[in-house]
């Protein structure tokens, strides 16, 4: 039996229903919240200072890709579009209240926050893409 390649109309609704993820595809969030991996934390004793680093997705990607199917799905998600972000040089009290909790001892790697991102004047936070060679994301 020879093979019927399928029609245009066909091949168009899977375009179209392909197309609509393209928007969840960049690294970057337009609305600056990201899921966070909070994958490093260290305490420099000679400044009394933590160099923290997360590793982060685009909100918007993890609720459409991860969060929002009520149905089972029985393939994994797409490679995300992960981020690095990196926090030098950062105050026990900022990062206390940043993250949220009341502690230090609640700090622990491996947690996961939602995170806003704000462009701070003078900022030395950044946003790494891990696959092209550690370049910052604007």
């Amino acid at each position: 039996m020879p093979v019927v390649p399928p029609n245009s109309s066909y091949e168009g609704v899977f375009t179209v229903v392909s197309e609509q993820g393209s928007q969840f595809e960049g690294p970057l969030s337009p609305s600056n919240q990201y899921y966070a991996f909070l994958s490093k934390v260290d305490l420099d004793d000679t400044t009394q200072l933590y160099d923290v680093m997360f590793e982060v997705v685009a909100q918007e990607w993890a609720q459409n890709a991860l969060f929002s199917s009520a149905v089972f799905l029985s393939a994994p998600p797409p490679v995300s579009p992960a981020l690095i972000y990196h926090i030098p040089g950062i105050d026990q009290n900022t990062l206390v209240n940043t993250l949220g909790v009341t502690s230090i001892d609640f700090v622990a790697e491996g947690s996961w926050y939602l995170l806003t991102f704000e462009q701070a004047p003078g900022g030395n936070n950044s946003l790494y893409h891990p696959d092209i060679d550690k370049q910052k994301q604007s």
